[in-house]
């Protein structure tokens, strides 16, 4: 596999690199987009069933790429023909009545009222709320950005995983949602000094990104004073200016009772505080430094083997039972029927932990390597003899195959060609 250098001379590289293998190892597999595919089509069909003339849209991080393989599937229902209570409850009515999906909340009194299912195959989350349009502008806005900013989307997609890791992900909870994090890091790239002779080449060492946001939002940022403003400046769409910040009392955000929180101005809705609800900054900030100083500070040891990112990212076995579990479902809906049975008994069989044929160490994020030739029987990573596909990912539980030290965190490698660490 990569050998990733250690050295804090080389580390913005190194981390440049582990950035790109991260991102090309999260991609969804056939089989989940397939999956994903007909569920919406199917959620249409119930839509239209209720409402003629209603439709059924899908928006977020699905649709501009920046999903994680547990990420949910948001959707919005508009143009129905009653008012929300009333449709929110027949909508789920429907789903109860489908036998296709369990888990079904019906959140009727948040601010944003939502059902919230899981597909009984894939194990697909799902999301459902109704006439809030914004979630659809936000995201053509957000695929706009992400456009213009080729760093932004894997700088988006590895702090995701850092927040999910350690719970800061959801707004509901205090933590950083999706919208809120995709500005955040629009904002320090509006503002990051180009490069080239005349400093308009965007930096394209992930790395040394990634390293700029840590200190920006963990050890710099005044935030009890300062709000981030991305639409300041115009562009030629919004958000591709030099952006700005703004003093919150100024705008009217700062809040008594909660100065310390993070105000971001929504580049739709000016009057909008989009960082408003996010009451656990101060975790998400804690976090942020600590991952800057874990990175930088020369006297932090990473023990033998574990890489840089892999180091602030800490994998955990939440994470890994919730990706694994859903790729192979999502695998298992899409095989031919003469084959889906035989599949799944060898995949319980593997979950066991009674029999496993995987043979070498951990693959990118402490699993499986995905799909890389190894000395392994076949010439290929297999499990119980089933040949796996780049992407793909088989919970085993018969032998750790990722690498952890005492602290629970565990390394970001890919499997070394001769089962041994990369």
């Amino acid at each position: 596999g990569r050998q990733y250098q250690n050295s804090s001379k080389d580390l913005t590289v190194s981390l440049h690199h582990e950035i790109c293998d991260f991102v090309e190892f999260i991609q969804p597999v056939r089989a989940e987009t397939k999956k994903r595919d007909e569920l919406v089509r199917h959620l249409r069909c119930i839509t239209n069933e209720l409402w003629p003339e209603a439709r059924l849209e899908v928006f977020g991080s699905c649709v501009t790429g920046l999903q994680l393989p547990c990420s949910d599937v948001d959707m919005v229902v508009l143009e129905f023909t009653c008012d929300r209570a009333k449709a929110l409850n027949s909508f789920a009515s429907v789903i109860k009545a489908d036998g296709g999906f369990t888990k079904i909340q019906v959140i009727a009194k948040a601010k944003v009222p939502i059902i919230k299912f899981e597909d009984v195959e894939s194990g697909s989350p799902l999301n459902v709320c109704f006439g809030q349009e914004d979630g659809v502008d936000n995201t053509a806005m957000v695929q706009k950005c992400l456009d213009h900013y080729p760093a932004m989307r894997p700088l988006v997609l590895v702090l995701k995983q850092f927040l999910y890791n350690r719970d800061l992900h959801e707004t509901y909870t205090g933590g950083m949602g999706s919208y809120l994090l995709a500005m955040t890091v629009v904002s320090m790239l509006q503002n990051h000094p180009g490069k080239g002779p005349t400093h308009k080449q965007g930096e394209a060492n992930l790395g040394a990104l990634l390293l700029e946001y840590l200190q920006l939002y963990g050890t710099r940022f005044n935030y009890e004073e300062v709000c981030i403003t991305p639409n300041q400046g115009g562009g030629i769409f919004p958000l591709t200016g030099n952006g700005g910040f703004e003093r919150k009392d100024t705008l009217g955000f700062k809040q008594q009772d909660r100065p310390h929180l993070l105000s971001v101005q929504d580049p739709l809705k000016e009057d909008s505080d989009i960082g408003r609800n996010s009451f656990n900054i101060r975790g998400i900030r804690l976090a942020l430094e600590q991952a800057y100083w874990t990175l930088v500070d020369p006297n932090v040891q990473r023990p033998k083997g574990e890489t840089a990112l892999g180091s602030v990212l800490r994998w955990d076995e939440r994470w890994e039972s919730a990706m694994a579990e859903h790729r192979i479902k999502s695998r298992a809906t899409l095989l031919p029927k003469k084959k889906t049975k035989q599949v799944r008994a060898e995949n319980q069989v593997g979950a066991q932990g009674t029999k496993c044929e995987q043979q070498g160490t951990a693959g990118l994020t402490g699993m499986e390597g995905a799909g890389k030739k190894s000395k392994v029987k076949g010439g290929k990573f297999k499990v119980m003899g089933v040949k796996r596909k780049r992407g793909e990912l088989i919970k085993v539980k018969a032998k750790k195959v990722f690498v952890q030290d005492g602290t629970g965190n565990q390394s970001f490698r890919k499997a070394g060609r001769k089962g041994k660490d990369g």
